[in-house]
Formats: structure tokens, C-alpha cells, sequence
């Protein structure tokens, strides 16, 4: 049994361990604390002398203890074969120092004033890896979090952020394997529960990414693990969030304030040199929150392999407000699920899908596009194939709600827009869908729903019976600039 809690608004984590022994650890700043009880219920300070008192981390390492106490404002350090003692003191200094999981000395120093409100303990320490839990330094020039959480992720521990703001000068760099857990994203705009923030003049790319991206690897890396905090990139950085990963998990977060994306699946490295050369699918993103990320919420990017590298991939449950091309914009979404989204308050486009194939696009409820001051033609749902055979594609059961006139009165805003390029062909079945228009004016046209070929050699073959209401110009418009187009339908 072990993990984490609060009594009187104090966190505390509890342990078991051997021979009955129970550890309650508070990492509460400025009053850390050990004890440990034999039963479980009567506790008691197993450390029989003073100088044990202040416990503000400890851990354990091949067998080791290693603990470290706070004592007149300096740093006091212990080492024991047992928890229970007795204790050894091994140094004495006055900066904090953090026990860097998989070594047995001390490794930094963070000088300054930071001793009671950060910690490192590691709470499991297994033949694989084990679990760390740590707060954030108060050091808002960003140099300490970064370098400790950076440091924390070269060896095989899962990082546990408690609450409180993380702020970073660097990006925080993700191995294959990496495991990153907040202690619960906060709401919009608010910063409570787990934060990593861009700090100062900040003049990196990306708040947290893919270690693999900021190097020339070129190479897929195996999944991580993200879940329960907010990446705010502070409008400093480009991005929240790139990964260059298979069957990486993401759920429970949310992205905000990044000069242009969200989260970005790259196809090529930082610099854009180095393309990627093999397949990253199976990526997950579930219940996560995006707010005022620029250009893109959420983007994949640079996919120039012929079959895509960024498919297979799940986007679901997700808020997104405030971009100013699209809140989700997938390059290649073969065998993407986009479920029970929520995109708004949109500048530009809801949903981009360019060469869509064997992808579902479910449940999702899209309102307020074309927001912006730009003129332009802007689309709930604007989706295309290029050069290629575009099968097995539902669009089902999404509303698409027009709830205000566009930004620039010259602008066209349509429902959905189904484009199928030149020596191309689409099949899809678009049923069950409500569009809905409020405004009558302040636009130079509003169609429903639009189905294009772009010339002789299109062929767009569609299955359609949807609810296609209010104030559009036309429900459905076809383009056919030739090819074969085939509607069959039962309503629009």
C-alpha cells in the first residue's frame, strides 16, 4: 500500500514497508516529517534523538537508505541499512541538495532559500524503476525544475508533480518510456493543481517534447506517459507539447498560451532537417483542454512519407477554444478516431483533414468558426483527399453549430466541405449529422454541406441523410468539376 493524501490541507505520503513498518512522509514546505508505526495505527517518531527531526526527503538505493533533514537552515544527510535506524550522518551543507535516483551521493546543489519547499523522495525502488514524487522549487527563473525534472527522466522512475507551478527555461526532454504524472490539470485560465510554465525571456520551441525532436535521431520513439497537469507556454514558446512517439498516452491535461500549437506530432526534428522515416501510430489523446494555442490546438506536421507516419491515432473528449487556423488539424488521418470533441470560439477552421481515409469523425460538437477578422472560407469540418484512394471514412452523429456571424462579413463560413482532388477518389458516409445556422447576414455565403471533385479524374462516392437546418444559404451544394460524383442520400 502506498500514496499520496492531505489532512488539514497538508499532503502526506504513505509507504509500507518491510517488517510491518508504515511511513507517513509529509513533504508539506518548510515541515517535513517521517514517522512510522509497527501496527499501522499507533505512530511514532522512529528516530530516538533530535537531529532526526525536519525529514524533508529520503529514499532508497540498492539496499541503502539515504534520508535528508532540514536543521538551522542548512541540509543534514543520513545514511542507514534500515529505515528504522539506526542513522548515520554522512554531510552537512547549507544548500538543498536532491538524491538523484540510481547514485548514493548527493548530486545537486540549489543554493538559496529553496531548502523547505522542494524535495525529492522516491517512494518504490524495484529491480525496473520505481515511483518520484516532487514539488516545485519556487525558482521562477526556471532553472531549477528544468534541470531537476530533466535529470529525473534519465533513469526508470515515474515522475509524480505535486501541485504548484513548475517553471522551466528548457525544454523538458522525454526518453522512450517516459512517465510524467500532475496531480490534476486545473481549469482554464487558472493555475492551481499542476503547472509547468515557460519561464523569463524563454528562447526554446517547446515547453516538453520528444528528446529524439531536439536532437537529428530521425527515429520513432517508444510511448510515453503524460497525465494530470497544464503545459502553459506562457505566450513565449511555439509549443506546448511535441512528440515524435508510438502508442504514447495523453489524457487529463490541457495546453495553453503557445504562440502557435498545442500539441504537434512532428514528422521532422527541431531544426526541420531530419524527416522521420518509419511509422508512429497508436497515439492516444484523451480529455485534455487547449486554450488560445495560436495558429493550431492540435497538429501533425511534416508527415512526408507516402503512407503518412502519424496514423492510427486517437483524439477524444477534448475542449478547444482559440486558435486561429484550426483547433485540429491531422496531415494524414488514416485510421484516426475523433470522438466527443468540443472545438469553439474558433478564429479559423474547427477540424482540417487532409487525405482522409479508414477515419471516423464521431460525436464531436463544433460552434463559432470564421470568428476571426480574416476573410476567408472557413469550414466546421474541411476534409479532403489528395492523390490517393480515401475509403472507409464515417463522418457521424456531430453537430456543427453556426452560432454567430463570421468576424469579416466577406468571409464564407460553411458546414462541412468534402474536397476530392484530381486523380483522387473519397467514399465516406456522412448520416446522422445537425448543422444548424443562427445568423442570416454578415456573410457572402453559408452552405451546409459542400461536396467538390476538383476535376475530370475526381471520384467522390458519399452516403448522406443529415439534419441540415437554419439559415444556410444552401443546405448542399455539389461542385462537380467533372469525374463521378455520386450522392446517395435520404435526406442531405
Amino acid at each position: 500500500m502506498q500514496g499520496p493524501g492531505s489532512f488539514s490541507n497538508v499532503p502526506f505520503v504513505i509507504i509500507s514497508g518491510p517488517n510491518g513498518y508504515l511511513l507517513v512522509y509529509s513533504p508539506s514546505p518548510g515541515a517535513g516529517f517521517l514517522i512510522a508505526s509497527i501496527s499501522g495505527t499507533n505512530f511514532s517518531d522512529p528516530y530516538s534523538n533530535a537531529v532526526m527531526a525536519g525529514i524533508t526527503s529520503y529514499a532508497n538505493f540498492s539496499g541503502t537508505w539515504y534520508a535528508q533533514s532540514q536543521q538551522n537552515g542548512g541540509t543534514v544527510y543520513y545514511t542507514s541499512a534500515s529505515y528504522a535506524g539506526p542513522w548515520t550522518q554522512i554531510g552537512q551543507t547549507d544548500y538543498h541538495t536532491f538524491i538523484i535516483p540510481g547514485t548514493t551521493t548527493p548530486v545537486f546543489n540549489v543554493q538559496g532559500g529553496l531548502e523547505t519547499e522542494t524535495f525529492l523522495a522516491v517512494i518504490s525502488n524495484t529491480a525496473g524503476g520505481g515511483e518520484c514524487w516532487y514539488a516545485p522549487s519556487g525558482d521562477t527563473t526556471g532553472v531549477t525544475d528544468a534541470t531537476i525534472i530533466n535529470t529525473l527522466l534519465t533513469s526508470p522512475y515515474a515522475i509524480n508533480l505535486l501541485p504548484g507551478t513548475y517553471w522551466v527555461n528548457q525544454p523538458i526532454a522525454l526518453p522512450n518510456y517516459a512517465i510524467i504524472r500532475g496531480a490534476g490539470r486545473p481549469p482554464l485560465g487558472t493555475t492551481g493543481m499542476t503547472v509547468i510554465k515557460a519561464a523569463g525571456a524563454a528562447n526554446f520551441h517547446s515547453v516538453m517534447c520528444s528528446a529524439g525532436w531536439l536532437g537529428n535521431s530521425g527515429s520513432v520513439a517508444t510511448g510515453v506517459n503524460l497525465s494530470g497537469f497544464k503545459i502553459d507556454a506562457n505566450n513565449l514558446v511555439s509549443r506546448c507539447l511535441t512528440l515524435q512517439t508510438y502508442d504514447s498516452t495523453v489524457e487529463d491535461c490541457s495546453f495553453e498560451n503557445s504562440l502557435f500549437q498545442g500539441i504537434v506530432l512532428d514528422g521532422k526534428n527541431e531544426a526541420g532537417t531530419v524527416p522521420m522515416t518509419t511509422s508512429a501510430v497508436n497515439n492516444r489523446f484523451h480529455r485534455c483542454v487547449f486554450n488560445n494555442n495560436g495558429q493550431y490546438n492540435f497538429l501533425t506536421v511534416n508527415d512526408t512519407t507516402a503512407n503518412g507516419v502519424y496514423t492510427d491515432g486517437f483524439l477524444t473528449e477534448c475542449d478547444m477554444a482559440g486558435s486561429t487556423i484550426a483547433a485540429i488539424s491531422i496531415q494524414f488521418p488514416a485510421g484516426w478516431l475523433v470522438h466527443g470533441n468540443h472545438a469553439y470560439g474558433l478564429d479559423g477552421h474547427g477540424f482540417q483533414m487532409g487525405k482522409m481515409q479508414n477515419t471516423r469523425i464521431t460525436s464531436n460538437y463544433i460552434e463559432a468558426w470564421g470568428q476571426g477578422g480574416t476573410g476567408g472560407s472557413w469550414y466546421a469540418l474541411d476534409a479532403a483527399n489528395t492523390g490517393q484512394t480515401g475509403n472507409g471514412n464515417i463522418v457521424n452523429a456531430n453537430i456543427a453549430w453556426l452560432s454567430a456571424a463570421p468576424g469579416n462579413a466577406g468571409s464564407t463560413v460553411d458546414g462541412f466541405a468534402f474536397t476530392c482532388a484530381a486523380a483522387s477518389t473519397f467514399r465516406a458516409v456522412v448520416k446522422g449529422n445537425s448543422l444548424y445556422c443562427v445568423p442570416a447576414a454578415g456573410f457572402t455565403a453559408a452552405n451546409g454541406i459542400v461536396y467538390t471533385n476538383a476535376a475530370g479524374t475526381s471520384v467522390t462516392e458519399v452516403i448522406s441523410d443529415n439534419e441540415v437546418t437554419g439559415n444556410w444559404t444552401n443546405a448542399q451544394v455539389q461542385v462537380p468539376a467533372g469525374g463521378a460524383m455520386g450522392i446517395t442520400q435520404t435526406g442531405v
